[in-house]
């Protein structure tokens, strides 16, 4: 079958500006909205749940609550700075190569934040590592298929939504 034709008897739904057949193509979008639906439920979670938690651990180690609620002024400030920074990287590099990075860097960064020494630093390596993740999940959608554009327009749209 040649691109851009669906098969005989399809029937064709409107996406956005872009019409695609209600088979496989429909169950793809789906599929591909579930999972980036509860990736980003889980990285607002986690991102969120740093920002919140961050004091108490502070506190709880024995940082003031001024140097605690620094350390959690520079976590966000760090989540500022890499939501800039993943610009001039996704030039460079690769949508898969940013995101695993961040992971990695995320990982390591929460595992180091258990070290009394180390936790607030730790804690500003988290901000800057998550920051890019959201940022380069749609140019992976982008990639990988006519459903992942397709979900990827539908998120632009929905970011949008206030």
């Amino acid at each position: 079958m040649s691109e851009g034709r669906t098969r005989p008897g399809a029937r064709t739904v409107l996406l956005g500006a872009y019409p695609t057949s209600t088979g496989a193509l429909g169950r793809s979008l789906a599929s591909v909205l579930t999972v980036f639906t509860a990736l980003y439920v889980l990285h607002v979670g986690i991102e969120a749940g740093v920002g919140g938690w961050e004091p108490t651990h502070l506190e709880t180690i024995g940082f003031s609550a001024g140097a605690a609620a620094t350390a959690t002024s520079v976590y966000w400030l760090m989540t500022t700075v890499g939501r800039f920074l993943v610009a001039p990287t996704v030039l460079r590099s690769s949508a898969q190569a940013i995101i695993t990075v961040s992971c990695v860097g995320m990982a390591v960064s929460l595992v180091l934040a258990v070290v009394p020494a180390l936790a607030p630093y730790a804690y500003a390596g988290v901000g800057l590592f998550i920051a890019p993740i959201f940022r380069a999940v749609p140019l992976l959608l982008c990639g990988v298929s006519a459903a992942g554009l397709a979900a990827t327009l539908w998120l632009i749209h929905a970011t949008r939504i206030h």
